[in-house]
């Protein structure tokens, strides 16, 4: 079904990144492992996306378990806030999307220091991750 956009897509040389989510089909799970690029995303929790206190218990196996149908990069969103988010995702992720958190240090920061605080704050989500950070 998505073959068509794919295409498109394809032609201009972009990827099509789609989403996988803990309630997603098994057969829905081949069909967007079997046409996906660059990496999944891999929603969080069901639901809608925002900053939450605590990741749910079972993310880590659903991640194990989409590991298990892909080789591609798996990145986790919905509900990635902050450090302690982050630094956990890391440890059996390849990324972290902390989009609504951001998109919040945009809006609370003063015009004249928007470039700064996104900044800051990218800086602090990239220390929490296993990887060396590298100023901006």
């Amino acid at each position: 079904m998505a073959k068509p956009w794919v295409q498109i897509f394809e032609s201009r040389s972009l990827q099509v990144i789609f989403f996988l989510a803990p309630t997603t089909s098994e057969e829905r799970a081949s069909a967007v492992v079997e046409q996906g690029k660059g990496f999944l995303y891999c929603i969080s929790v069901a639901g809608v996306t925002g900053e939450r206190e605590s990741l749910p218990e079972e993310l880590p196996k659903f991640i194990k378990q989409a590991r298990t149908v892909t080789s591609l990069p798996l990145a986790v969103g919905f509900g990635i806030s902050n450090e302690k988010h982050v630094r956990e995702v890391s440890e059996y992720a390849d990324g972290a999307i902390v989009g609504s958190a951001l998109i919040n240090v945009i809006k609370q920061a003063p015009p004249h220091e928007i470039e700064a605080e996104v900044r800051r704050f990218i800086l602090k989500m990239k220390q929490a991750t296993r990887k060396a950070a590298t100023p901006i």
